[in-house]
């Protein structure tokens, strides 16, 4: 990633995941994520409709796989497609920011979305000073 980190603000929330085919979700009833056809879909399928309870059932009644035709497709992807500035460039990224600059970033991004109090923009943390000892006075006797 070079110093460049991705940010998904509608995704990235608590409980919210991405993941392969038939993973199973650290929730109760165990769901499992699902290939379905795009017939399938419908307001009744939620993301925990299917669990380790019924998946054998599904498995067992399918007539195709829903991805079969994933396999078969051919296409030529366009050169530099996975990398940010690609993306940024086809809107499919807001902003693309070098990692050192991230702190300063998101404070601002929160700040603006009305997440953090309203108040002056967040100041770069200063490097950290090297304490100065101070010795203590010696103990009277």
């Amino acid at each position: 990633r070079q110093g460049k980190i991705f940010i998904d603000y509608l995704r990235n929330v608590r409980g919210a995941t991405s993941v392969a085919a038939y993973s199973t979700r650290a929730k109760p009833q165990a769901p499992v994520s699902v290939p379905l056809g795009w017939d399938e879909l419908s307001p009744a399928i939620k993301s925990d409709h299917y669990t380790i309870g019924n998946l054998p059932r599904r498995l067992a009644g399918l007539k195709t796989d829903p991805w079969a035709k994933y396999w078969t497709t051919r296409q030529k992807l366009p050169d530099g497609f996975q990398r940010s500035e690609f993306l940024l460039e086809k809107g499919m990224l807001d902003l693309v920011v070098d990692r050192r600059e991230m702190k300063q970033v998101i404070a601002n991004a929160l700040r603006f979305m009305g997440a953090a109090k309203r108040s002056a923009p967040v100041a770069p943390e200063p490097e950290p000073e090297t304490p100065t000892v101070t010795p203590e006075p010696a103990p009277q006797t």
